[in-house]
């Protein structure tokens, strides 16, 4: 038989309901295409497929950051901490969300998009995330959410962080820490969540925020980032686990509101 090729399913608007008809109806490989239109989704949307979640083509500036974006969901309903998207990864595949504009209505905290990588093993394969060419727009609670070790990388957004950008860990079980832990560093290689090429701004604080965060073996790369008014941390065994494993931060150019304001905040490490 011929193998089968991927196709782009055309949600019939931004809601929620058309969108998660044109993910159900959608494969391995295929595009999720999400017209322009401003939408609230109420509940979660799951996304367990490796596929391609985007909205139409964001205007980009010359550095390929995301000035404005033509589809825009806002997280609404209940204020019970649901997340706008729920991402779980396939092994050995790639899942990419892309070109949207994501806020927040009244809701006091959550993580807005989560994406889940180990399913069922603290051992990591190669399945991968990608969130490009998105803008994060005052969210409150953690903008994206890694939760047991993932992988990808996340590039050229827009953030006007309002808490913390990305947040990574491994579940809190030692199980799985003590594994990620006792794994090697890997520096160089592609065992990281990179987090690449994106502009971060805080315009609504009057100190820095922190744009990243993490524990419990997480891993990550940051790097060409252009960073206003916010640092990057990760925690160590103050968080009641164990700390950060690994990460490098190199070659990001970063402004502060003032000298006493922190641009890094290192609490664990190899």
């Amino acid at each position: 038989p011929m193998p089968s090729l991927a196709v782009t399913i055309n949600a019939a608007s931004c809601s929620q309901t058309d969108v998660e008809t044109a993910i159900t109806a959608s494969v391995n490989g295929d595009t999720v295409a999400i017209p322009a239109g401003s939408c609230t989704w109420t509940t979660v949307v799951t996304v367990a497929k490796a596929i391609t979640v985007q909205g139409v083509s964001c205007t980009l500036n010359g550095s390929g950051i995301p000035t404005s974006c033509g589809t825009i969901i806002t997280r609404g309903g209940a204020d019970d901490g649901h997340h706008l998207l729920d991402v779980d990864l396939v092994a050995g595949l790639t899942t990419r969300v892309a070109h949207m504009d994501f806020r927040n209505s009244t809701n006091t905290y959550a993580n807005n998009i989560q994406v889940t990588g180990w399913q069922t093993t603290a051992e990591p394969d190669n399945r991968r995330i990608r969130i490009d060419h998105c803008r994060f727009y005052r969210l409150v609670g953690v903008g994206i959410h890694a939760f047991k070790g993932v992988y990808g990388v996340i590039n050229h957004n827009y953030w006007d962080v309002q808490s913390t950008g990305v947040y990574y860990y491994i579940p809190a079980d030692y199980d799985f820490i003590n594994k990620a832990w006792n794994a090697a560093t890997n520096w160089g290689t592609d065992k990281f969540l990179f987090i690449e090429d994106n502009q971060i701004e805080d315009n609504v604080g009057s100190v820095h925020r922190a744009f990243t965060d993490g524990y419990g073996g997480s891993r990550f790369v940051a790097r060409y980032n252009n960073i206003a008014d916010a640092y990057w941390e990760f925690h160590g065994t103050e968080s009641g686990w164990r700390g950060t494993h690994a990460t490098e931060v190199y070659k990001n150019t970063m402004t502060g509101i003032d000298a006493g304001s922190q641009i890094i905040i290192v609490r664990s490490g190899p």
